[in-house]
């Protein structure tokens, strides 16, 4: 989104977002306990893949740059993306909104009525300054 902001998406949600792709793969080498050698490829997949190391894909480092109005959702108790990187994702994205949980976990938000209904509300509302303006 961050590079391409002409993409025609009016509103997103994103459920506790890893601030950095090396702690997608971090989580991944800690359940999995693959060899260091396959963390390696997979580094080298990706540099090969996308002409960047892995360290480049960072959504803190492109947060300011965001123009599509997001909904933030971070849950204090995510083990998978820290809370603080999450609600500093949220406060430097021009245009997002922060939506706490507590409990929920990673996936938890993904099931939880009242996070689905916050979503429906913040996607209808950004559609509806959209069609108005």
């Amino acid at each position: 989104m961050a590079e391409n902001p002409d993409l025609p998406v009016g509103a997103v949600a994103v459920n506790n977002p890893p601030a950095q792709l090396s702690m997608l793969i971090d989580v991944f080498a800690d359940m999995l306990e693959p060899p260091e050698r396959v963390i390696r490829a997979l580094h080298h997949k990706i540099n090969e893949r996308f002409g960047r190391p892995v360290e480049c894909f960072s959504l803190l480092n492109h947060a300011r740059s965001l123009t599509i109005p997001g909904l933030v959702i971070a849950d204090r108790g995510d083990t998978s993306a820290t809370f603080d990187e999450t609600q500093q994702i949220a406060s430097e994205w021009t245009g997002a909104r922060l939506l706490v949980t507590d409990g929920l976990g990673h996936q938890g938000a993904l099931r939880d009525p009242k996070v689905i209904e916050e979503i429906v509300s913040f996607v209808t509302e950004q559609h509806q300054m959209e069609t108005h303006t």
